[in-house]
């Protein structure tokens, strides 16, 4: 939760967080298995007219998978053409550690 204090801390210093910032937050999700902020992360990215990138869906899955959220990062997956992004190689191997933790890799 540190990460959203700081991107609003940044936000207080009227300096604006960009891409790399939200990615950091995204990251950070990750490591603390906080798949809903990871979510709540990349869905404010567009409301800050901040591009969303495979780099953060990829991101945002990883979270999912630390978290054991393998629909979550279903979801994620499906979604991405939608947002105008190609998953990539890293994205499809989060994608399925996440279903093989939860036992759904058939």
């Amino acid at each position: 939760k540190l990460s959203v204090h700081l991107l609003e801390d940044m936000q207080h210093a009227q300096l604006l967080p960009d891409a790399v910032s939200f990615n950091s937050g995204i990251t950070a999700s990750e490591t603390g298995a906080n798949w809903q902020l990871a979510m709540m992360l990349m869905g404010c990215m567009p409301c800050m007219r901040l591009t969303l990138s495979v780099i953060n869906l990829t991101a945002a899955i990883s979270a999912c998978e630390a978290a054991s959220r393998w629909q979550s990062a279903a979801g994620l997956l499906g979604r991405s053409h939608g947002h105008g992004l190609v998953p990539n190689l890293n994205t499809f191997n989060s994608a399925a550690a996440a279903y093989e933790k939860a036992g759904r890799w058939e």
